[in-house]
């Protein structure tokens, strides 16, 4: 990856990894910039990695479209409470996970659910759909969602 000389590197890994592959970087001079997820690089990297090792490492944290319809489903519970990435991430993930279910006819172990990955229902070509609701309608009717 070095060999390349790039202007960033991605860092996507839980802390433990990220300090190994930090200081491997590090030790490597590279010059550019790191780029990381701020829930990995922490008090724990630093330790890890010595003291200003971690200078040039860009944190950052993804979040949801608040405004988009998909969010809007979201349980009002849970939005009130937090505007964190986590929360959001995995009830999208649940619903992508039943969603697959129910275009396996319900199956989840054996080869309705092998043969109705979460890809299946979350991509082109379909109807787009922002709930659960609405794609198992969908999904019953024989149509396609996305």
């Amino acid at each position: 990856m070095l060999a390349t000389n790039p202007d960033l590197i991605m860092l996507e890994g839980y802390t433990p990894d990220s300090v190994v592959m930090a200081k491997d970087i590090y030790k490597a001079a590279y010059k550019g910039a790191i780029l990381a997820p701020s829930f990995a690089i922490n008090a724990e990297v630093h330790r890890g990695r010595g003291a200003g090792r971690a200078e040039g490492i860009w944190n950052m944290d993804r979040a949801p479209l608040f405004d988009s319809p998909a969010y809007k489903e979201f349980p009002p519970p849970s939005r009130a409470a937090t505007r964190v990435p986590t929360p959001p991430q995995a009830w999208d993930q649940m619903t992508l996970v039943a969603l697959a279910l129910a275009a396996g006819k319900g199956d989840g172990i054996g080869d309705g659910y092998q043969g109705q990955p979460e890809k299946t229902v979350s991509n082109p070509p379909g109807t787009a759909v922002y709930s659960f609701a609405e794609g198992a309608k969908l999904i019953a009717e024989g149509k396609k969602i996305n």
